[in-house]
């Protein structure tokens, strides 16, 4: 196979053939009079300053022309016959292949600061009583921590202090507790030695208003500890605030009903308030079942 154009043109003797006059006519917008002969094509391999005076001056401006082109295509073929060195190659490679840096950086991971649990009843009632976390500090006649026993195996978790409660400083008093020692009670239970009761937050917030997230988390230490100091071998919490608080979840209470969840390993059963009782009478047939059902899980694991 010919090298060059040159050694291509001058392969065919005195002339080239027709169908390789077309394809280079047309590839390189080459002047067809430029290849009708071997004299013309040796000129297009020779300097300007030396062509044949018998040309005319329009045929030396076209065949300067073309020794351009030709001396172009030449180097063209020379640059794609020689291989580029590997350290090239790599460098281009590293050029195409390495991703682009990212524009935004990867956000921090989300970290949570918890206090440490209060392993004595001693300071958990000091600090409890002193505590000044939140806002709902300003307006309590008590703090609010528990009542029954210490050493119970059942544990009952409500919402936060009533009127009544912020009084006398016992969780889940007047008609609400009224209601709750009968349901206990029709457990077979005593609810001042067998049960132990306790209110999701120690305060009362104001104008009967619900506390707010930040005020949950606040009271969250004593509740905790409470838990770990009683080690109790059932929960059960009344009304939806207590629950989706513990197991960390927003579903609404009857979907969170009859099923056993866990809290660390415990047992948890959900449950109405007193107060939904109260003002709802037909959610007793649901909460007694509720109780049922969680009589039925301590015997299981008992």
């Amino acid at each position: 196979m010919a090298k060059t154009i040159h050694d291509l043109l001058m392969g065919n003797l005195w002339q080239p053939r027709p169908e390789q006059i077309q394809q280079l006519q047309d590839k390189f917008d080459l002047a067809r009079p430029a290849l009708s002969s071997l004299k013309t094509i040796a000129a297009l391999r020779t300097p300007a300053t030396i062509i044949n005076a018998n040309l005319s001056a329009s045929s030396t401006t076209a065949l300067a022309h073309n020794v351009k082109i030709v001396a172009a295509l030449e180097n063209t073929q020379e640059s794609v016959q020689k291989k580029p060195s590997a350290p090239a190659l790599e460098q281009r490679k590293a050029k195409l292949f390495t991703p682009p840096a990212p524009t935004t950086a990867t956000p921090p991971p989300i970290t949570t600061k918890t206090k440490p649990l209060i392993d004595n009843w001693h300071t958990l009632v000091n600090t409890a009583s002193n505590c000044e976390e939140c806002n709902l500090w300003q307006h309590r006649t008590h703090v609010v921590i528990e009542r029954g026993n210490r050493q119970a195996k059942w544990m009952f978790i409500g919402k936060w202090s009533s009127e009544q409660d912020d009084l006398q400083a016992q969780p889940i008093l007047g008609s609400a507790g009224q209601l709750l020692d009968k349901m206990i009670a029709a457990m077979q239970l005593n609810p001042e030695n067998e049960v132990y009761i306790t209110n999701l937050v120690k305060c009362r917030p104001l104008d009967t208003r619900n506390p707010t997230a930040e005020e949950i988390s606040c009271c969250s230490t004593y509740l905790m500890s409470q838990i770990n100091l009683i080690k109790p071998q059932i929960i059960i919490t009344l009304g939806s605030e207590a629950a989706q608080t513990l197991l960390n979840l927003t579903t609404a209470i009857n979907k969170l009903r009859q099923q056993i969840h866990y809290y660390h390993a415990i047992p948890l059963i959900v449950t109405y308030h007193p107060d939904d009782l109260l003002r709802s009478a037909h959610l007793k047939k649901g909460a007694w079942e509720d109780l049922q059902f969680a009589l039925r899980t301590f015997q299981e694991l008992n």
